[in-house]
């Protein structure tokens, strides 16, 4: 994990979570809105790999996922 945000979203509606890579640089977006901005220098290989991780307590639905 290189960053985290608590937000409040509902789980009746839909929202759209993005994250744009340049470099070691990621910025995390939620519904369109800027959230965080977090880098991380610990894997400097080729891109191209991605992950999604959510805590345990909760059920998320990931539909529509693009690279």
């Amino acid at each position: 994990m290189i960053g985290s945000m608590d937000i409040n979203v509902s789980g009746e509606a839909r929202h759209t979570l993005g994250v744009s890579a340049n470099g070691d640089r990621f910025t995390v977006f939620c519904d369109g809105k800027e959230l965080f901005v977090a880098t991380d220098r610990r894997f400097p290989g080729p891109p191209g790999k991605i992950g999604l991780w959510t805590h345990a307590d909760s059920t998320p639905l990931f539909k529509t996922f693009e690279v």
